[in-house]
């Protein structure tokens, strides 16, 4: 036996279907048309289901810092949702993989979980897409809330690279597209610099790849909501 969907937000029922949210809150949500990305994403692809800011912010915050699994659950859900339906006309934009963007070991130690391997998996459950950990962190870096454009920039410029199972993988040539996953891009620093270590370990092998960016929210406009929500088959 299982309960009936609560609504995340307001603790109601929750009237989507199989996600743990009601329309009338769904409804106030920020939602957001793809735009163009930021600067520091030129040439890629951003795909953002919700402008950064409330609601959707106190729940991203509730997921990194109060480590609310069930923020996951929905965010990752409502993420996946929006771009199996942008995508729906042109499969062909999916794409083959979906790559969390890790934390530090020293990061993971502290909170206890990876943000954006929570939604990840959330995403495949509804979208099939397969999630891949290519990524690791060199380094340490300072939280980029605490820093200004320019200094997010140097924070994590070369502070990812390609694990061996990418640069195996991407060593051939059935791989031409992923997607990189963070929770909020803002300047797009972070993604960059996870995007250009997955491209040089492309690159190695004189292949191209195309990325996209999936983030559930970025830094702002506003589009049409679901009206009722199906489990995944």
């Amino acid at each position: 036996w299982f309960a009936p969907p609560r609504c995340y937000a307001c603790g109601g029922a929750g009237d989507l279907g199989a996600i743990d949210l009601c329309a009338a809150c769904l409804g106030r949500w920020p939602h957001r048309a793809d735009a163009d990305a930021p600067p520091s994403l030129q040439g890629v692809v951003l795909h953002a289901a919700f402008d950064y800011r409330e609601p959707v912010s106190t729940a991203l915050r509730a997921l990194k810092f109060q480590g609310d699994w069930r923020a996951a659950r929905v965010l990752g859900t409502l993420l996946a949702l929006r771009r199996l339906d942008r995508a729906a006309p042109h499969a062909a934009e999916l794409p083959q993989c979906l790559v969390p963007i890790p934390l530090h070991p020293a990061r993971l130690r502290e909170r206890g979980f990876d943000q954006a391997a929570l939604l990840a998996r959330h995403i495949a459950l509804w979208s099939a897409i397969p999630v891949r950990r290519w990524l690791r962190r060199t380094r340490s870096t300072t939280p980029q809330t605490e820093l200004d454009g320019a200094a997010r920039r140097l924070n994590v410029a070369g502070a990812f690279a390609a694990t061996d199972a990418a640069r195996s993988a991407l060593a051939r040539d059935d791989i031409r597209s992923i997607a990189i996953l963070d929770d909020v891009v803002t300047t797009g620093s972070t993604a960059a610099a996870a995007i250009a270590a997955l491209r040089a370990a492309a690159g190695a092998h004189g292949r191209s790849l195309d990325v996209q960016c999936w983030a559930v929210a970025a830094t702002a406009k506003s589009t049409t909501i679901p009206t009722k929500i199906t489990s995944p088959t």
